[in-house]
């Protein structure tokens, strides 16, 4: 099939993936060690990953087979659920960590909002449905941050 099922790394230290089926990855073994497993569904979709330290992290999906929950378990607890609407756009996630955030889509499925803890960000559309700059505050201040943007240093 053409699949990999080992590496042997330059340390001579060697890699083996542990394939089912099609060639779908069940898990990796270090030296001897088991460093990875994959459980999946019938649908071959990943349920469950269990690390070589324990963690593991669950997903869920819904009857349309949508990703309708994560959990992280382990020495770190993580969780997620995500809500849909009848048109299969996501409009929440109830993250444990970072809390509920919620989207609004206008009625061509564009996104107008994403409502977090940190704030609300929001988008307007000219009527060709190009994506429009943000408009300025009442202050006549032009807002050019965006939520969630880590870069700190450039180098």
């Amino acid at each position: 099939m053409g699949n990999r099922i080992a590496t042997l790394r330059p340390d001579g230290h060697r890699v083996d993936v542990l394939n089912y089926g099609s060639g779908h990855v069940h898990g990796l073994l270090f030296g001897q060690h088991d460093i990875l497993n994959l459980e999946r569904d019938k649908l071959h979709r990943e349920t469950q990953r269990i690390l070589g330290n324990s963690l593991q992290q669950s997903r869920a999906y819904d009857k349309a087979g949508r990703l309708s929950s994560q959990r992280l378990s382990g020495a770190t607890q993580w969780s997620r659920q995500y809500q849909y609407d009848a048109a299969g756009q996501l409009t929440g996630i109830a993250d444990n960590r970072r809390g509920q955030i919620n989207y609004r889509y206008d009625p061509v499925g564009r996104l107008l909002e994403a409502a977090t803890p940190k704030g609300v960000e929001s988008f307007r559309f000219d009527p060709a449905g190009n994506l429009l700059d943000n408009t300025p505050t009442a202050d006549g201040h032009q807002d050019h941050s965006l939520l969630g943007n880590l870069l700190s240093h450039y180098a």
